[in-house]
């Protein structure tokens, strides 16, 4: 955590820059006492209009305006003192994060560390492709690595901000299905004003939040090249021999290169599971499934999981095939194989070690996935602010019907008594918020009449909304 202390009059005192244990980053502002509400609003507003999100939300008991969707924090603390809301130099404070193991060091990072381990094998089977003079799995060497190179760098920062983003939109809808009053609520710019963030941010954004998707995408690729490669080179100029016919080097290329047939086609199974299974978490309300229901959900909890189990079966082809043809190329001398497999045992050395971090890691997003936990306090922040903007007396079986909305499987996932108990603590703690009134007046849509709506809509629709009492 790195906090920046302003003078007394800025109208953001201070700034607190904050990051999950996997890196992902947000920054929370703080109102200086002599802040006004217009002051408020523009800062605000000028952050949705950079692309920013801003969430009203607390920190430490203390009302705030969160920040989401930046790179680095000269970006948050540049743009306030360009514009003036921050005065003098600021007071800088780093607190150390607590010791961590270094097992749950590698879980948090396991994708980032299993792509850097997955280049290292591609190099391996590059390298291997390309002696072998097999320009298809030269091709899958490349491919593995783009895939590989996209998990590495691109990591899951911009996970939180489309996973807040995803939930917003849904409580959008669910808000008006139920005939609430949004029309001064901020979520409607972190939704809409999406379009703020210019090409190469949401091109970034794409790549940061699908990096898991991306590689096995292009793992899939790989695979089908090697099965292939595979085809073309040594099953199908062998096949039409038969067995009792072929000499011990067509057996050796026929046998060796349905294996690697085999592992193509497991590594473009594993691939695609990997990319195009949503994950989704457990709904510990929902009733246990059974039979194939419930091996599907194993599945959909842990895409990734499946996916490594997957590739290491496809390793295990890789291995044999390879020691068939280590073997054989020893047996004749044929240097030219005994100069290219190097790679590819470099190769299997080291996806074993990538396939076990990726089987451990998680998307970071999709129903009920937290790409860190800090996510449900923001989207909870979110839905607060819309309660308080109803009549008091329906605000409890608002807490109650939004919370056990939010509590589902698709959307936070948890026990819906807990969070029900958490969104009314918000609740409470939006009413003394400050930044809750900075936000400009959407113009309202029509609400029908109390006599369309069914039992507490109606009485929704019906009530007039109150502004929040601060200081309450």
């Amino acid at each position: 955590m790195t906090s920046y202390q302003f003078s007394s009059g800025s109208i953001i005192d201070s700034i607190v820059f904050k990051e999950a244990d996997n890196g992902i980053p947000r920054a929370y502002l703080h109102a200086g006492t002599g802040a006004t509400t217009d002051e408020l609003a523009a800062v605000a507003h000028m952050l949705c209009e950079k692309g920013y999100m801003a969430i009203h939300s607390m920190r430490e008991g203390k009302p705030a305006l969160e920040v989401r969707g930046y790179l680095f924090e000269r970006d948050i603390v540049n743009i306030l003192g360009e514009r003036g809301w921050t005065e003098g130099t600021p007071k800088i404070e780093k607190e150390k994060k607590p010791p961590r193991g270094w097992l749950q060091a590698i879980r948090d990072h396991s994708l980032p560390l299993a792509s850097v381990s997955f280049i290292l094998a591609d190099i391996g089977f590059t390298m291997y492709g390309h002696k072998s003079k097999r320009p298809e799995d030269t091709a899958a060497g490349l491919s593995y690595m783009v895939g590989s190179t996209t998990m590495g760098l691109m990591g899951m920062h911009a996970q939180a901000t489309a996973e807040i983003r995803h939930h917003a939109k849904k409580l959008l809808q669910y808000a008006k299905d139920h005939h609430l009053d949004t029309s001064n609520n901020l979520t409607l710019p972190i939704v809409t004003e999406d379009n703020k963030r210019s090409v190469t941010q949401k091109i970034i954004d794409t790549l940061q939040t699908y990096p898991a998707e991306i590689g096995n995408s292009f793992t899939a690729l790989a695979g089908t090249l090697i099965a292939y490669a595979a085809w073309k080179y040594r099953v199908k100029p062998n096949m039409a021999i038969p067995r009792a016919q072929m000499d011990e080097s067509q057996y050796t290329a026929y046998s060796s290169g349905v294996k690697d047939m085999g592992l193509g086609l497991m590594t473009f199974t594993s691939g695609n599971i990997g990319a195009w299974v949503k994950e989704k978490k457990h709904d510990p309300d929902a009733p246990p499934a059974e039979g194939l229901g419930k091996f599907w959900e194993w599945v959909q909890e842990k895409p990734l999981r499946v996916a490594g189990i997957g590739y290491m079966i496809s390793t295990g082809f890789h291995t044999l095939s390879t020691w068939q043809e280590y073997h054989h190329a020893r047996k004749i001398n044929d240097r030219a194989t005994l100069g290219a497999l190097p790679g590819r045992m470099l190769f299997i050395g080291s996806t074993i070690v990538a396939e076990i971090l990726l089987a451990i890691s998680s998307k970071g997003h999709g129903d009920g996935v937290k790409s860190d936990p800090s996510t449900d306090e923001s989207v909870l922040s979110l839905a607060a602010e819309m309660i308080v903007q109803q009549k008091p007396e329906l605000q409890a079986e608002l807490v109650d019907n939004i919370g056990g909305f939010l509590g589902r499987a698709d959307v936070l996932g948890g026990k819906d008594t807990d969070i029900k108990e958490r969104l009314a603590g918000h609740v409470e703690a939006m009413r003394r918020n400050p930044w809750l009134q900075a936000v400009e007046t959407v113009k309202k849509q029509p609400l029908p009449s109390a006599e369309e709506l069914p039992a507490w809509q109606a009485k929704v629709a019906a009530a007039a909304p109150v502004p929040p009492v601060l200081g309450a």
